[in-house]
């Protein structure tokens, strides 16, 4: 049951952190709103879109070291798993 488990973890956790990705990002167009009271209209889409960026790195980084702190309790992960070349 548990290698079953840690099998679903590995095939969705990747798709979960894409989704989180694209939330954080439309979040971050969301803020144009504020941005605009703040400022000119042209400005206001410069900074709404560093806001989404940078939004969606941070999201990133917290999402892949929650993956990869989860991926070293799975049981025997090398054979339930691969991560990414870059995470091992």
């Amino acid at each position: 049951m548990i290698q079953r488990i840690a099998q679903i973890y590995c095939q969705i956790s990747s798709l979960m952190t894409g989704l989180i990705i694209v939330l954080a990002f439309l979040l971050g167009i969301r803020s144009y709103f504020f941005w605009i009271t703040v400022s000119s209209p042209l400005v206001a889409i410069g900074l709404m879109l560093m806001t989404a960026v940078g939004l969606s790195v941070i999201t990133y980084t917290l999402s892949e070291k929650l993956r990869l702190f989860i991926y070293t309790k799975l049981p025997i992960p090398s054979s339930t798993c691969s991560i990414n070349s870059h995470t091992k």
